[in-house]
């Protein structure tokens, strides 16, 4: 079928399914999907998808996989009524778990398939507290999503502390459109505002549907800790709170799950390097060594609170990571690397690597974060392995007007994150942020480049 038929088909089946939608809850709109699939007598409950015509590859793929990948844990969400699922080898695991929002279906698969290995709850994907499992599987679930539903979605997925995301992405279809939840369209989970990166795997489903409009339908399999939202993690003392309040968190453009944690003032004046500055910059570290913790295996983003955002960065951190454990923003000409924000891999060695850096602080009272991540990246970077590379400049630092004796601003094009850092206090802070805040907006509207 040809781009422009697929489209008209998509729009078709928003059309029919959008009269009903826009004011009910999750359960309600599921609820009609299942009495109308059940009303159509189709062999699944959950729809001409689910059926055997359709499942055939991934029944057959689908224990490959999880032999592969060493599953012992499956979380099915939704696992509907779980009639494919019922036909494929399950010997490689010890424990299955299938969440689904309609309560009769949670019943029905109870009653008939649970047992001490196969465990059944009502639960929904976007608000409830999720098991761990070594795998999720996501089946025809986030197409139903609206993006904001998506993106708790993926959050919930992503805090139950779970390997692997196995779930259904089309990688032909772009662009990506939102809906109210419960339409449907193919969505890419690589494609904008997601942006994931290459599956670890891709299992083409060899769909038949929509006479071969959606022929790209796939599974595909992610580490979960590599996908968005990515875990931001801040900290700032009372001095701050108006930064953060006013300019940081309304600035955001991406989800993040968010981490933030406020000190007591140790430094009364808020100023650079006046007493109290760097035993308040240690518990930086310490945060950054509890995201390392808490992120294991995975990524994470730090930020100091002087921020402010103009477009989504999380692409262009994701591309910067790639082949690196830690992407930092440059903090002036010189090449200085910033502390104050960076995205990181949480392994061994950024583990040992910032244990080091807290290490040396403790030694001395007289070298903030900043100093000693540099000196280590400087002299300690090989011992411990570490890969690191710049973010780009879109992310600007205003430490590059101080290289220049004050010059007027060079603000780079198309700049997607400024970080006040080149001012001394938080009343400099806030003059440099409205600053080049009047320069993006001024360029938007076309009254300069």
């Amino acid at each position: 079928m040809k781009k422009m038929e697929r489209k008209v088909y998509v729009i078709f089946m928003l059309m029919i399914l959008t009269h009903c939608m826009s004011v009910q809850g999750m359960e309600e709109i599921f609820y009609g999907m299942y009495y109308q699939h059940q009303e159509a007598g189709y062999d699944s409950l959950s729809g001409p998808g689910s059926g055997l015509e359709q499942t055939s590859v991934i029944r057959k793929k689908l224990p490959q996989l999880l032999q592969r990948y060493y599953i012992k844990t499956l979380l099915d969400i939704p696992c509907g009524d779980y009639y494919w699922m019922n036909m494929i080898d399950q010997s490689m695991l010890k424990c299955y778990i299938g969440i689904d929002v309609i309560p009769e279906l949670i019943q029905r698969n109870e009653k008939t398939f649970g047992d001490d290995t196969h465990l059944f709850y009502c639960g929904d994907i976007t608000t409830d507290t999720l098991p761990y499992a070594d795998l999720i599987l996501c089946r025809d679930c986030l197409v139903h999503f609206s993006y904001d539903m998506l993106w708790s979605a993926l959050a919930a997925m992503k805090k139950s502390g779970a390997k692997y995301l196995l779930a259904t992405t089309f990688p032909d279809h772009e662009p990506n459109i939102d809906i109210v939840t419960g339409q449907w369209r193919p969505l890419n989970l690589q494609a904008a505002p997601f942006n994931f990166p290459d599956p670890v795997l891709l299992m083409n489903e060899k769909c038949t549907e929509g006479d071969g409009a959606f022929a790209d339908k796939s599974l595909g399999l992610w580490r979960l800790g590599d996908v968005p939202p990515l875990p931001l993690y801040i900290f700032y003392t009372p001095s701050h709170e108006k930064l953060r309040k006013e300019w940081f968190l309304p600035s955001l453009q991406d989800y993040f799950i968010l981490h933030e944690k406020q000190y007591a003032q140790e430094c009364p004046t808020a100023r650079w390097m006046s007493p109290g500055w760097t035993r308040t910059t240690k518990h930086k570290i310490e945060i950054i060594l509890q995201a390392i913790e808490e992120q294991w295996g995975g990524i994470f983003v730090y930020a100091d609170v002087d921020i402010q955002f103009f477009a989504p960065v999380t692409n262009h951190i994701m591309r910067a990571l790639k082949d690196t454990d830690i992407v930092f923003q440059k903090d002036d000409d010189a090449g200085t690397v910033c502390t104050g924000f960076f995205a990181c891999r949480a392994h061994e060695k950024t583990k040992k690597f910032f244990q080091e850096v807290y290490k040396l602080m403790q030694k001395s009272s007289l070298h903030s974060d900043q100093p000693m991540v540099n000196f280590c990246l400087e002299k300690k970077a090989k011992k411990y392995g570490i890969r690191w590379e710049y973010l780009p400049d879109i992310f600007w630092s205003g430490g590059h007007a101080l290289s220049r004796d004050h010059e007027k601003f060079f603000i780079p094009q198309n700049i997607v994150m400024h970080h006040a850092n080149g001012a001394v206090n938080v009343a400099d802070k806030m003059v440099q942020l409205r600053y080049v805040k009047n320069v993006v907006d001024a360029r938007s509207s076309g009254v300069f480049s």
